[in-house]
């Protein structure tokens, strides 16, 4: 049995494997965010709080969390999906490695945006980096997931778009 937290836990993906996890014998713990008033909450990148030791002892770390990027990419809207990806992270991986024991793992969602708009071109995981925003947002993101590798395990899920039931 492992204890995985799930930041991202009240997205489709997120709340998925929040179900899932527990079938297969795994503790799940949702990183919610919030104030540190809320006993139920985790973190708040936008505040830079991390609730101390609560994700202490925990083996795994899956990172999905960060806006939704289903609406107008205006500045300050790409702004806010850099800000909730790249910073977040950085504060997330912050406090693990503080931990007295961190986890073993972070898994972080990155997206195959990061290839850029192709066309038909075949791409795989040794494909050139594209170029755009989006491209930019997955760098930054990637790159602060980076700062974990000293310490624990990084996988970088660069995912499509996820149809299902509720998505």
């Amino acid at each position: 049995m492992m204890r995985v937290a799930i930041t991202g836990s009240t997205g489709y993906l997120g709340s998925e494997l929040s179900r899932i996890l527990p079938t297969q014998g795994h503790d799940v713990i949702p990183a919610v965010r919030g104030d540190s008033q809320n006993p139920e909450s985790i973190w708040n990148p936008q505040l830079g709080w991390v609730r101390p030791n609560a994700l202490n002892e925990v083996d795994v770390v899956i990172h999905l969390a960060g806006e939704n990027i289903g609406s107008r990419w205006t500045t300050e809207r790409k702004e806010a999906l850099m800000t909730s990806r790249r910073d977040a992270t950085k504060l997330l991986i912050k406090h693990l490695q503080q931990l007295e024991s961190p986890p073993k793992v972070f898994i972080s969602a990155s997206a195959v945006g990061i290839y850029g708009d192709r066309g038909e071109e075949l791409l795989t995981e040794v494909s050139d980096i594209g170029s755009g925003s989006l491209v930019d947002i997955c760098q930054a993101w990637e790159a602060s997931t980076d700062l974990a590798a000293s310490s624990m395990r990084v996988v970088k899920l660069r995912l499509s778009t996820i149809f299902g039931a509720g998505a």
